[in-house]
This record gives structure tokens, C-alpha cells and sequence, in this order.
């Protein structure tokens, strides 16, 4: 049997690939690829060489905030972002019906450090999956209880910008905000969520809010939160006319994880000023680690599923050369999982009902693949 009548079984065709770009709103050109869909580039000596982080376009004016972008601090130390192995689905060089590209990259080492020039993508991608793991088992928990929580949306909230410029100056002023942001999120329809910070705004030539007086694509202040998050809103207009917030529904995304890394590469960093945050349901005091554990598992590719295999890669006099004839098999790393348990449970009503023990647990485990992330 040919490996391209394989692929038509698989419900895909054999197509020799293009590099594709994806336009994403707000973000600079170098985000046009999406993380683990690079074609690899060749090393050479230096370590941020395929990186391509250009200052330019992380250019903050007047910035008079105590916080600062992701990756504008120094690099932590030699090896970020040097290359360790590379992986790429059997299928690559195909693509499927629905016009997915297989996963074909190079792994590198990294600090996982947000301020890091090199490894702040990462950062951002370990975070995503955190913060989206803890959101769907979440959801999973109330719905096995019985409760009805809305579908998930990613809403932004804008407070009044003269008085949140001037609390983002300060530590204090800065909790103070993000306190209000939780609050008026709870008035406005969230019951429970995920909240980030943005306290900058990127001046895009392509979004309807460009400012001609400001140099493109530099970062102005205009300080206002992502949420994501269930529940049913109220009227928007009502909700302005009652707080003098602003927010808009971006929607239902494709992905929670995706959606929460893309809010993190260009969220708040600032020194004892956390990224993520939760509220509401899934606050620190209604969801709670019950177990971690190290499991030993295959990278799946992203477009159909696939174990993602390891290639040969050898030191070469500029950098490295990789062999990607040289299958080793499928590769297997160590992940470390979170289980989340409610801290007592609340039964239709409100009403306090007993601690969730190991059956729901595991009957929540079994099902939780339906909810999707």
C-alpha cells in the first residue's frame, strides 16, 4: 500500500507544503507563524538566530506603568533557545483536507522565564496549557454537580482610562485595578474565569483604532483585561451605563489554550504581578489541586493526531545539520499533569454538599474528554 493512498485512508492528500502564515490581530509581524508550525532554520552560532525578536516592534512610549512587555529583559543565560531535538510527524509534507500542516519543528532548550528575549514564547505556551487545564477540569466539575455555567467566551473589559493609567503606576494601585477588573467581570455576567492584563495597546496600521499621531506598530498606554471565561453576559449598554466599564465579546475561540497564550505574549510583566489570575468559580478558593503526577507520553501532532517522531541532528561547523531521514521512532518526554478538584461542592441553589471524593473524580476523568479545550 503507498504511502499516499495511506494518507487518502486517513482522509488527507499529499501536497507538498508551503510555509502558511495566519493574520492575528494586535501582534506583531514575527507572531504570523503560529508556534510549532516554523520550518526549522539553520543555527548558526547564535543562539537567538531563528528567534527573529526585533526591539522595534516592542517599542513602549511614555510608558509611566510599573510593568513592561513579555521578552524585554536580558536573556537568562547561554542555552535559551538552543536547539536539543527535532520532531515532526510521519505525515509531514502533506496536508490535510481541512487545510492543516502536520508538525514539523525543532525543540529548544529553554529558561521558561517571561522576561527572557529567547524563551518567553515558551513561557507563555507552558502557562497556556496551565491555565486552560485548570479551566476545563473546572468546568467539568460544576457540570457533573449539575450546574449550568454558560458557554465559554473571551470578553474584554476597558475601565475608565484616565483613573486606570494613573493605578498602574504603583503596586497597590495595580492590585487595586486588577481587584475592580474581577468585580465588574462578576457584574457583568462571569461567573468564573481566567484574567490577564494588558496595559498597553499595539498602534496597528490594519486595526480600526490606529493612531496616525503615533508611530505604527508601537505600544501606547490603554490599560484593560482579558478574560476567559463562562456565564451569560447582560446587555453591554447596561453594563456601561451601571459601572462606566467598557467590554467586548471577542467570542468563542477555537481553542482555550491557543486563546490564552495569545493574550500572554503581549500581557503585563511586572515584579510580584501575576500573569494569570482567577476569579469567580475557578478562584483559589473554589478550585483546588487534588494530585500531580509525572506521566511518561508522545507528542501528538496537531493536525491529525499523529505520535510525533525523533530526527538525527548533528553539530556541523555553522550550527547543526538534521537528518530528516533519520527516524528514531516516536519521541517520549515527561509531563507533569494537575488534578483539580472543587473544595466543596455546590449542589443547583447554593447549597453545600460534601467534598468530591476519588469516584467522582474518576468519573469526571472519563468524561472530560467531551467538554474539548
Amino acid at each position: 500500500m503507498s504511502r499516499e493512498y495511506e494518507a487518502m485512508l486517513r482522509g488527507e492528500r499529499p501536497v507538498i507544503l508551503e510555509p502558511m502564515q495566519s493574520s492575528v490581530s494586535c501582534l506583531t509581524p514575527k507572531y504570523q507563524i503560529p508556534i510549532g508550525r516554523r520550518t526549522p532554520k539553520r543555527l548558526t552560532g547564535n543562539a537567538t538566530a531563528d528567534k527573529n525578536h526585533d526591539s522595534v516592534f516592542m517599542e513602549i512610549i511614555n510608558n509611566r506603568s510599573i510593568f513592561t512587555l513579555p521578552g524585554q529583559g536580558e536573556q537568562t543565560n547561554d542555552k535559551c533557545g538552543e536547539w536539543t531535538h527535532p520532531l515532526s510527524c510521519p505525515n509531514h509534507g502533506q496536508m490535510t483536507l481541512d487545510g492543516l500542516i502536520h508538525d514539523r519543528y525543532v525543540a529548544t532548550h529553554s529558561c521558561h522565564n517571561p522576561n527572557c528575549p529567547v524563551c518567553y514564547e515558551s513561557w507563555a505556551s507552558r502557562q497556556a496549557v496551565n491555565s486552560s487545564d485548570r479551566l476545563i477540569q473546572a468546568i467539568g466539575l460544576y457540570k457533573h454537580e449539575g450546574h449550568q455555567i454558560g458557554r465559554v467566551n473571551h470578553i474584554v473589559f476597558s475601565p475608565p482610562q484616565d483613573i486606570a493609567k494613573e493605578l498602574i503606576r504603583t503596586p497597590g494601585g495595580s492590585r487595586r485595578l486588577r481587584t475592580m477588573a474581577g468585580e465588574h467581570a462578576k457584574k457583568a455576567g462571569v461567573r468564573g474565569g481566567a484574567m490577564i492584563f494588558h496595559p498597553f495597546r499595539q498602534n496597528d496600521p490594519r486595526e480600526d483604532n490606529f493612531r496616525p499621531d503615533l508611530k505604527p506598530y508601537v505600544w501606547y498606554a490603554s490599560p484593560h483585561f482579558h478574560v476567559i471565561g463562562f456565564g451569560w453576559l447582560k446587555k453591554s449598554n447596561d453594563f456601561y451605563d451601571q459601572t462606566g466599564w467598557i467590554y467586548h465579546n471577542v467570542g468563542r475561540r477555537e481553542t482555550i489554550k491557543g486563546t490564552i497564550k495569545y493574550t500572554l505574549t503581549h500581557c503585563g510583566i511586572a515584579k510580584g504581578f501575576q500573569a494569570v489570575t482567577y476569579f469567580g468559580m475557578i478562584s483559589n478558593n473554589k478550585i483546588v489541586i487534588d494530585s500531580i503526577q509525572r506521566v511518561t507520553e508522545a507528542i501528538k501532532c496537531q493536525a491529525c493526531g499523529e505520535e510525533l517522531h525523533l530526527y538525527g541532528m548533528t553539530e556541523a561547523d555553522e550550527g547543526y545539520d538534521i537528518d530528516w531521514k533519520n527516524d528514531r521512532g516516536v519521541y517520549l518526554h515527561v509531563v507533569v499533569k494537575k488534578a483539580y478538584k472543587l473544595r466543596n461542592v455546590l449542589k443547583r441553589g447554593r447549597v453545600p454538599c460534601i467534598e468530591v471524593g476519588p469516584e467522582k473524580r474518576l468519573e469526571y476523568e472519563q468524561s472530560r474528554l467531551i467538554i474539548g479545550g
